[in-house]
């Protein structure tokens, strides 16, 4: 394909794209009855962070690791500890049966 029939390809793509900006001023035109007004100049997309700020993130970021890290201490149960923790509740079940005094006990599995 040469050059001249991608631009036929792209060109609506190119139109809307050109247009996006203008199309939004006109909904909000229409929707909230104002003009929207965009002052490009004034628009700051590289402002830095405060001194105050990057404190406030810092302690974030350390309190979110440490949460992190105590989540991560725990190890979790394997098969064998959890089958030998269920074994010796149907045992204990077992024998606290005839103790019950006429009541119905209940085995509760927390895991």
């Amino acid at each position: 394909m040469d050059s001249s029939e991608w631009e036929e390809i792209l060109r609506p793509t190119a139109t809307y794209l050109q247009t996006s900006d203008e199309a939004f001023k006109e909904v909000v035109s229409e929707v909230l009855g104002e003009e929207a007004v965009v002052r490009e100049e004034e628009v700051d997309v590289t402002r830095q962070f405060s001194p105050e700020e990057m404190a406030e993130l810092q302690e974030r970021i350390e309190a979110a690791n440490r949460e992190l890290a105590a989540t991560q201490a725990f190890s979790p149960l394997s098969d064998e500890d959890i089958e030998a923790h269920a074994a010796k509740e149907n045992s204990e079940a077992d024998h606290h049966d005839d103790d019950t005094n006429g009541e119905q006990k209940v085995p509760v599995n927390i895991l």
